[in-house]
């Protein structure tokens, strides 16, 4: 009998990412944080950072492959995302000269070979030039910043102190205006990659976060250019509701939708609002019931939401 003994090879980085931002614009020195992911099956991801994993950002005046980079900045451990430790660095404090750079994450595991990470708003990946990307940092002497107005329809109409933060505020509370349930905040803003969202403040620590699904995305663009996300519909119910009096049906169905509301006061308005918290329908009521044509709309699972005064009706609608 023959046994062969041997220690199994170490584990390696099976994935890594440039994560967040994408690109931005600052003034020589100022604060620019940039964060990177890796992860390494049943070893990232844990209460404790990964022994002998290393992060670096790393930057070139020219977008060539990170692997012939020379400047490199060491990256400090910021947590665990998920499976994922996350690695954060101040590429501002570098930056003193006024120009277009390019940076990207680098990573090492023990004395394993160096793996680069991309950037790419689906969360990037390694660095292949083409899916996932290096980011891109405009240092400027002077940097004007924007006015952008972020805009917030509270469609349940159960909320009454929504407030809005997001990175481009430190993750602070902003007070909005509020306009029967329309909520908005204009915010001078500097041209870059940001993420953003709205909580209803009922005096708990963290209060009810609004948004469902991911973090809403916008960018700034040096011209002033915005993209991305300004506006979002709260669809999301964290309080009591009051609930109005309305029949869905069929439900499922795969073309007509049939809404019924008994005892109708005077009008009622309908939003069908789609699985991204988006309105792609809306209407009104002059009887007890009407009749949505749904064949046009993708199958998949949408929200109805029937008002009658301030009494609202949530009912989950899928489309086959």
């Amino acid at each position: 009998m023959l046994t062969v003994t041997g220690t199994p090879p170490d584990p390696e980085i099976g994935w890594a990412n440039l994560q967040y931002p994408g690109s931005g614009t600052i003034e020589p020195g100022q604060e620019y944080i940039v964060y990177a992911q890796a992860w390494i099956a049943d070893i990232t991801g844990q209460v404790d950072p990964a022994v002998g994993l290393q992060s670096w950002i790393g930057f070139s005046l020219n977008d060539t492959d990170p692997a012939t980079w020379t400047d490199w900045i060491p990256a400090s451990y910021f947590g665990a995302a998920g499976s994922n430790d996350e690695f954060i660095a101040d590429l501002g404090a570098q930056m003193v000269a006024p120009g277009t750079y390019y940076y990207a994450s680098r990573f090492q595991y023990l004395d394993q070979e160096f793996v680069y990470g991309g950037y790419s708003t689906f969360g990037g990946g390694f660095w292949d030039g083409v899916a996932n990307v290096s980011g891109v940092l405009t240092v400027m002497n002077e940097v004007i910043t924007y006015p952008v107005t972020f805009a917030v329809t509270d469609a349940t109409g159960l909320y009454s102190n929504i407030k809005f933060k997001g990175s481009m505020t430190d993750w602070e509370p902003v007070d909005m205006i509020q306009n029967n349930d329309l909520w908005s905040v204009t915010l001078d803003i500097y041209p870059g990659d940001y993420e953003w969202g709205v909580f209803e403040d009922d005096g708990s620590p963290l209060g009810i976060w609004l948004v469902i699904g991911p973090n809403l995305t916008m960018s700034v663009s040096a011209e002033g250019i915005v993209t991305g996300d300004t506006t979002y519909l709260v669809t999301f119910v964290g309080i009591e509701e009051t609930r109005a009096l309305a029949a869905v049906y069929p439900n499922p169905t795969s073309d007509f939708l049939t809404v019924s509301v008994a005892d109708a006061i005077g009008t009622s308005d309908f939003y069908l609002v789609n699985s991204s918290g988006s309105v792609v329908y809306m209407g009104r009521m002059t009887s007890g019931n009407q009749v949505i044509d749904l064949r046009a709309f993708p199958a998949g699972m949408y929200v109805l939401v029937v008002k009658q005064g301030k009494a609202y009706t949530y009912t989950q609608v899928i489309k086959n």
